[in-house]
């Protein structure tokens, strides 16, 4: 007799992690600016930062059990110890992602100052009556001396170049540089670019107009930035100073320290900690939604 047929299980299959690289329509390797991924030292460092700071916060909140009339025990140092390497644990965790998000919101911004200084160049050149292929071309020059050639707006560049000696037009090689951008100005850019150029319109004042609205738009969302950056030094003093208070109070008084260690105690300190939690990720996402209302 044939056995009923169970639930077939289905091979455990991993998703493969996001690259920093995609294969353009030259099979290069191209930047791909939605993603950052950290570099050994990076990923080590905000480990390392991110362990400390949570060992800290969980000294300060759940440290002095198992006292014995006031003073400390051996069973004080181990669980401080454990407390210590459980929080910082945590702390390492939350870290990471913290960081990469950090760092790719500095990559956004430093591929929007370069392409802005590329648009510069570029608009000047074809004020001086040159092609568009020769105008990218000496905005390539032009941002290998401001920058290097590895930057990023200098690596784009190159890309158009590379295209052209193999016969693909500069539309494509934009196109492509502006799907991987997740920049709204870049993807502007080049959705006015396509449309002059097939149409054979004037390069240099389409240019010389992009430039400048471009450019206008950016000024504006630095100055926002500028704003911005000192809301979040506020958000982080708001976050940080309840923590140092505790802290002191802890150091300066043994009853408050001690109150700690009862149920009570651990019951809302934990509540602290999750509405200090709250109130930091709450507090960024307010910032950045304030910062895209400003630019929208």
């Amino acid at each position: 007799m044939n056995k009923p047929a169970g639930k077939t299980r289905l091979p455990h299959v991993r998703k493969p992690k996001k690259s920093q690289y995609v294969r353009n329509m030259m099979n290069d390797s191209v930047r791909d600016y939605h993603v950052y991924v950290l570099n050994v030292s990076e990923r080590m460092v905000a480990m390392i930062i991110g362990f400390i700071a949570g060992g800290l916060i969980g000294i300060t909140f759940y440290s002095g059990f198992f006292k014995i009339y006031g003073k400390a025990t051996v069973m004080t140092l181990i669980a401080d110890t454990m407390i210590f390497a459980v929080a910082g644990l945590a702390g390492s965790a939350l870290a990471v992602p913290i960081r990469r998000g950090q760092l790719l919101e500095k990559q956004q911004k430093v591929l929007r100052a370069q392409f802005r200084d590329m648009l510069e160049s570029v608009s000047t050149s074809l004020a001086a009556g040159e092609t568009t292929i020769e105008a990218f071309q000496n905005a390539y020059q032009d941002m290998c001396s401001i920058y290097t050639a590895d930057a990023y707006i200098s690596r784009e560049l190159k890309e158009i170049k590379i295209g052209q000696e193999n016969n693909i037009s500069i539309e494509a090689v934009l196109g492509d540089f502006a799907s991987r951008s997740d920049n709204e100005d870049i993807e502007s850019f080049y959705s006015v670019f396509r449309v002059s150029y097939r149409e054979g319109a004037a390069m240099a004042k389409v240019m010389q107009n992009t430039y400048g609205i471009i450019s206008e738009k950016m000024a504006i969302e630095d100055e926002i930035q500028s704003k911005i950056a000192a809301n979040r030094l506020e958000l982080h003093a708001i976050i940080v100073s309840p923590l140092l208070i505790i802290l002191l109070l802890r150091l300066t008084s043994d009853s408050f320290a001690d109150g700690f260690t009862t149920p009570a105690g651990v019951a809302i300190n934990t509540a602290a900690l999750v509405i200090f939690a709250v109130a930091y990720f709450w507090g960024q996402k307010i910032v950045q939604l304030n910062r895209k209302v400003h630019a929208s």
